[in-house]
């Protein structure tokens, strides 16, 4: 048997009696992205979000090389109006800083903890601090003095 094609509505004879969408439903459909799009692009943006969010932790010895290599950098390059010795005397003192862990609560101690450090603090005496972050989603810096006393109150 052989179908024509009915030049009024474009159908196959055929297939006149089954149901055919409405017009809008079909723009509506070619007009709207594809589903699989919508969520490609749903779970790529999820994905994107949750990778900063797994930031690895900071140990104490990396707090304190990034504190000493910030507090060099500003005595070296911030301060030409020091002396040489001056500089010197300000670097050695980098050798030996007192390192605290500011946990949760805003509660401040010497040792260190296994775990709820949000940062640490590194000391140098008589003068000098950094502020280091314990995760490394953020810049690591959050607050320096290459000079006043850090005072834990």
């Amino acid at each position: 048997m052989r179908t024509k094609r009915c030049t009024t509505t474009g159908m196959v004879l055929g297939l006149a009696n089954l149901p055919q969408p409405d017009r809008g439903e079909q723009e509506m459909k070619s007009r709207s992205p594809p589903r699989g799009l919508i969520v490609g692009l749903f779970v790529m943006v999820a994905i994107a979000l949750a990778i900063p969010a797994l930031g690895d932790a900071v140990s104490e010895s990396e707090a304190v090389a990034i504190a000493g290599l910030r507090l060099q950098m500003e005595i070296e390059e911030m301060h030409p109006e020091l002396t040489e010795s001056q500089k010197d005397s300000w670097l050695t003192r980098l050798d030996s800083p007192t390192v605290y862990c500011l946990l949760d609560g805003d509660v401040l101690l010497k040792e260190t903890p296994d775990d709820g450090i949000i940062a640490y603090v590194v000391a140098h005496e008589p003068g000098g601090y950094v502020v280091i972050t314990a995760e490394d989603r953020l810049e690591p810096v959050l607050v320096f003095d290459a000079f006043a006393p850090f005072c834990g109150d």
